[in-house]
């Protein structure tokens, strides 16, 4: 089964997405064996900044290999982080209501951080 497409995630730009990072996701998906719901994946460096984004910023690449998935509830979010290791993202990043991930090889990598607001 295909869960993400443009007609159903309106918050993926598919014309920017890193097809490997999404095949990733997808799989990241059926482990979880819960919907994922995105809530953020390319920005502009300018949206960036406004949100609090790092210089680094992952969703400012193209192609955009970073999604942010809305999670508030505990039991979920052990799901989703299990799913997201399993199909083998190395970056992965935790705020109290979603759970990042990305694939940007020349960013840090094996590496679990909190964001928090400025």
């Amino acid at each position: 089964m295909i869960y993400f497409t443009p007609n159903t995630d309106k918050k993926i730009d598919f014309t920017k997405v890193d097809f490997s990072a999404l095949a990733k996701l997808q799989i990241a998906r059926e482990i979880a064996n819960i919907p994922f719901t995105i809530t953020s994946h390319y920005r502009t460096p300018e949206h960036s900044e406004k949100v609090g984004g790092s210089k680094t910023d992952a969703h400012t690449r193209i192609p955009c290999g970073a999604f942010d998935i809305y999670c508030t509830n505990s039991r979920e979010r052990l799901k989703i982080l299990r799913g997201v290791i399993e199909a083998g993202f190395k970056r992965i990043g935790l705020n109290e209501k979603h759970i990042h991930v990305d694939n940007c090889s020349d960013l840090p990598q094996d590496v679990f951080f909190i964001e928090r607001k400025a």
